[in-house]
């Protein structure tokens, strides 16, 4: 008998030991994931997802079509390319003219010298963290000029943040409702209404620029990039 009871001693010993091991190798995994990389992305079913905290793994899937946060904002996906993510805010995270003029708003003006590219890539760049800012990539863009004017869209620039250019915000939606924007409520306008948006692209002069109306149809004729007051959709590419 005491025999007996030795045994089963051992037994639940063994069944404890195996238990316990088998708990911590299907915890290193997932820990390990996270915090191997800086920017706590990982892959979980084969999709790219950031965990925006690593206390709660509070997940996003990166995969087109997709919304997700990243700094103080919600963002939809774009494009997937490799390992980088295509991003545009979701709503009007702000306000503002193309560019400001302090003698009426009649003067040439390209992305390269707007107003809207500096404070894009100061003060909203400078919203992020030092962890989201390593992650938000420089980008060559491209800035073609009107194909229905003629107007040029002056020198390529390389910019952390910037606007779609018309030709983008034509292949990236399917339709002028994906195209809709409404209002973050963070800069004096009603949360949910709609809004037109500025696009990099110059319009049908040098002075204007193109943009989105608030039922998603593009004007390429633009407005004039100074007096005119639109809301601003940052886009830009991170890594994943």
């Amino acid at each position: 008998m005491e025999e007996t009871k030795t045994k089963e001693k051992r037994f639940i010993a063994v069944a404890v030991a195996v238990l316990a091991v088998a708990l911590l190798v299907v915890s290193i995994p997932i820990s390990k994931t996270i915090k191997s990389k800086k920017s706590f992305y990982t892959q979980i079913n084969g999709r790219l997802t950031y965990a925006t905290d690593v206390a709660d793994f509070d997940m996003y899937v990166y995969e087109v079509g997709a919304m997700v946060r990243y700094g103080r904002y919600d963002w939809l996906v774009l494009a997937i390319r490799d390992s980088s993510a295509l991003l545009i805010t979701k709503d009007c995270v702000s306000d503002g003219e193309y560019h400001y003029y302090k003698k009426g708003g009649g003067a040439p003006v390209t992305w390269e010298q707007s107003m809207l590219r500096k404070w894009l890539n100061k003060d909203f760049y400078n919203s992020f963290n030092e962890i989201e800012k390593k992650n938000i990539q420089s980008t060559a863009v491209q800035n073609e000029g009107s194909p229905n004017y003629g107007t040029s869209g002056g020198n390529a620039t390389v910019d952390k943040i910037f606007l779609l250019s018309l030709a983008e915000a034509q292949i990236y939606f399917n339709s002028d409702s994906e195209r809709v924007a409404t209002s973050a409520g963070n800069q004096g306008w009603l949360p949910g209404d709609d809004y037109y948006w500025w696009l990099r692209s110059p319009g049908n002069k040098q002075a204007s620029a193109v943009c989105v109306d608030n039922k998603g149809h593009i004007n390429s004729e633009g407005l004039l990039a100074g007096g005119n007051i639109l809301g601003v959709r940052p886009a830009m590419w991170i890594t994943l």
